[in-house]
């Protein structure tokens, strides 16, 4: 079977690595090796100081944790019908690993080597670890948060316990189309971040990680703040923490339509959600412009760049779907406060932590 270019470039790209390690000795024995009826992409073999090993390498474009099941499935399959030597290992070998995969792979004692230069070899004497960042192609990669995912996946976190279609994520749920809600369903597959319920049109998901995707949205969040829209106001003569009820009454009277056209988040949430801090200095809303607009202007918020007691996120109608009714004041929903406190500064983290603990529960 001849080897595609990419797989002989990482399995060339696999054996130089190997070859700076110190007191290692590596060479390929044999491209298209078969064992147990199983073909592999290459055999090689190392020896570390005066110990031998038989590296058995498969190669792939991406893996996912559901794809580094099914290689560890299949080595187990091949390796049954001989007796393993004790220093014959898989190595899988691929363009990009994902967290995940790489936690599976190094637990199963399988190593692992990416494009970008990472290679773990989880082997009693020759252990060796080298963590470096994957190459990022921009064509490939997969951001699970963008404006009309994440409402989907808010949807899914709000109530994890329950398996849904594609059709019941779809449309005015969430405001994205099936056609997104089917491209996410199927990353989260990959990712093995939901269990799969049934077939064909009705097949139903339900997260079976749900911690980890929302760990995965608060990272999302932290690395793009530089891009977020904030603006920062003083409101004269209020504390922080009068300021969702002087600004609900403000609405009222300035923007009786206002809708779900902003809510609180963060500490003035957590507040309502699981009460944790007594005070706090700055107030954080989330709204549209036009909304912003009329509110600072009701309560005479002057912005500044210092010394603020308000922070407003400029945001989307769609980040506001999933807003709260606390009493007469709109607040973010327990998932988009936990999100913002972990973003935030302080003690913030400290409230997300305990509405964590005391309301999310995952």
């Amino acid at each position: 079977m001849e080897q595609s270019t990419q797989q002989q470039v990482l399995v060339s790209d696999l054996l130089s690595l190997l070859r700076t390690l110190p007191q290692v000795d590596a060479h390929l024995q044999t491209s298209d090796p078969e064992l147990g009826s199983t073909h592999y992409d290459a055999r090689i073999g190392a020896r570390f100081g005066e110990l031998p090993f038989e590296l058995w390498v498969t190669t792939r474009g991406d893996v996912f944790p559901r794809d580094a099941r099914e290689q560890l499935d299949r080595w187990r399959r091949s390796s049954q019908m001989s007796e393993p030597p004790s220093r014959r290992h898989l190595l899988v070998a691929a363009h990009t690993i994902s967290p995940g995969a790489r936690e599976l792979l190094a637990n199963a004692g399988v190593g692992y080597f990416d494009g970008g230069g990472s290679l773990c070899l989880p082997f009693t004497g020759a252990y060796t670890l080298i963590d470096r960042p994957a190459e990022r192609r921009k064509a490939a990669a997969f951001d699970l948060f963008t404006e009309a995912r994440t409402p989907v996946l808010h949807a899914m976190l709000l109530k994890p316990a329950l398996p849904y279609t594609i059709y019941d994520l779809a449309g005015e749920v969430t405001g994205s189309s099936s056609a997104t809600v089917s491209k996410l369903m199927a990353q989260l597959e990959r990712e093995d971040w939901v269990t799969v319920e049934g077939s064909g049109p009705f097949k139903r998901r339900k997260l079976s990680r749900p911690g980890a995707v929302l760990d995965a949205w608060v990272a999302a969040e932290t690395s793009r703040l530089s891009q977020s829209k904030l603006r920062r106001f003083f409101v004269r003569g209020r504390k922080a923490v009068d300021l969702p009820e002087v600004m609900t009454a403000a609405a009222a009277d300035e923007y009786p339509a206002a809708g779900r056209t902003h809510h609180f988040t963060a500490e003035a949430a957590a507040h309502y959600h699981a009460p944790f801090l007594t005070t706090w200095n700055v107030t954080t809303m989330r709204a549209t412009q036009e909304v912003m607009r009329v509110l600072c202007r009701a309560v005479d918020a002057v912005e500044v760049e210092q010394g603020y007691n308000l922070l407003v996120i400029e945001d989307g109608l769609s980040a506001l779907r999933f807003s709260e009714a606390a009493g007469p004041i709109s607040i973010a929903s327990p998932v988009q406060t936990y999100v913002d406190l972990m973003c935030a500064s302080g003690r913030a983290p400290d409230a997300a932590r305990h509405l964590r603990e005391q309301v999310l529960k995952f």
